[in-house]
């Protein structure tokens, strides 16, 4: 993932405006890669330090509650170690920690996954009207990572494309002047 990093965050960068990098990612690596949360955790840190070389600022986010196990145990669990890893890791990992876990409807606590009214019935894919949960906690933290001015600029463009696997960008962006702020939003699954 680190690797990538100039190849899918980079293209998006824009001068004179504040570019910031909302990470969330891992919830994969643990479910389907069979990770620990020591090695999601270690794949984490080498995107953002790619990313943050870059000039970008960077905003990470806990991981939410997910059904079912690997091999080194409940994918709950193991989320509950990584996460406590991103807490830890603060500022020394990003400029701003996302704290989604931090909603008790998403924390990941060996069952949240399976309350139908938040999550989907796999366990993994939040309700659309679930979705709001999260944007609070990443908005907060990009607005308190921006340090380049006095004055807060105004929120007025987000880029709305997706990142593809081979780094291409789908989507088009929209018109960025100086002063505006720039979230990027890289998930990986």
């Amino acid at each position: 993932m680190a690797g990538l990093a100039p190849f899918n965050v980079a293209p998006l960068s824009r001068r004179g405006v504040q570019n910031i990098c909302v990470v969330w990612g891992g919830t994969n690596d643990i479910a389907g890669s069979g990770l620990t949360a020591a090695q999601t955790y270690t794949q984490l840190t080498n995107f953002c330090a790619a990313i943050r070389s870059l000039g970008w600022r960077v905003i990470v986010c806990t991981g939410i509650s997910r059904a079912g196990s690997n091999i080194n145990g409940t994918n709950d669990a193991i989320m509950t170690q990584y996460n406590a890893l991103i807490i830890a890791g603060g500022t020394s990992i990003a400029d701003g920690i996302a704290n989604l876990a931090g909603n008790s409807q998403l924390a990941p606590n060996g069952s949240n996954f399976s309350n139908l009214s938040v999550y989907a019935a796999d366990g993994t894919h939040l309700l659309a009207a679930s979705q709001q949960n999260l944007v609070a906690p990443i908005i907060s933290a990009a607005a308190n990572a921006i340090t380049t001015s006095a004055t807060v600029p105004q929120v007025k463009t987000i880029y709305g494309g997706v990142i593809g696997s081979a780094g291409s960008v789908a989507g088009s962006p929209i018109a960025i002047a100086a002063g505006d702020l720039v979230v990027v939003a890289v998930r990986w699954f």
